[in-house]
């Protein structure tokens, strides 16, 4: 029973996908067109994609589960924690508006104080370092898997742009703490506009894999 209800939910995962490709692209071209770009909807717009991403992941992990040459393990893994991290993202649990941080003493009061801003340094670190290495994950685990068939050659070469696509970005988006905070709302526009053409694509190529397979 629970196996069939498994199966049943793969049959409808590629529309999942290309759903969420869609609403998204949608959502970052109407951004684009706007020239109206909110860093607080950004935000909340990536914390939902990761929400929904890793639900779609931790479903898509499970049809592997029996399969001893796939790395279902690994994509429940990023699947669990994109969840996390969409909803860590989306509560703002990760928010720092800002921080002031004042060395005070009666010594030195009256000379001088010590202030720190951090005005989002956390959210941008986390994202970047989680894009950096679920991207090396992508990476690494498709360049040793070599159980694909052909008909699973495009699933491969889709998760590995996107896993290029995370690790690049992801740099970048640590880089940009460094140069000037304002990028990093128009490196997560770009992000979301570029991970939503590559869902749509790898909801596609999945529908051929699962009707290879003769589960859709």
């Amino acid at each position: 029973m629970y196996y069939m209800k498994i199966q049943n939910l793969l049959k409808k995962a590629w529309i999942y996908y290309v759903v969420i490709g869609l609403i998204f692209l949608i959502f970052s071209i109407k951004i684009i067109i706007s020239n109206h770009i909110n860093e607080d909807i950004l935000l909340r717009a990536l914390g939902v994609l990761f929400l929904m991403m890793g639900f779609g992941n931790i479903i898509y992990s499970l049809e592997g589960i029996k399969n001893k040459e796939f790395y279902w393990g690994e994509i429940l893994f990023w699947g669990v924690l994109e969840s996390i991290t969409g909803f860590l993202i989306v509560k703002e649990k990760l928010v720092v508006e800002k921080f002031i941080l004042l060395e005070i003493s009666s010594a030195v009061e009256k000379i001088s104080s010590l202030e720190l801003e951090l005005e989002g340094y956390i959210i941008i670190f986390y994202i970047g370092t989680f894009l950096i290495f679920r991207g090396l994950s992508n990476i690494v685990t498709n360049i040793y898997n070599v159980s694909l068939n052909s008909k699973e050659v495009l699933v491969k070469c889709l998760i590995n742009l996107i896993g290029i696509d995370d690790f690049c970005l992801g740099i970048v988006i640590i880089i940009c703490m460094y140069i000037n905070l304002d990028f990093f709302k128009y490196i997560i526009l770009l992000y979301i506009f570029i991970t939503s053409i590559f869902i749509i694509l790898f909801g596609i190529s999945l529908k051929k894999v699962l009707k290879n397979k003769g589960i859709a």
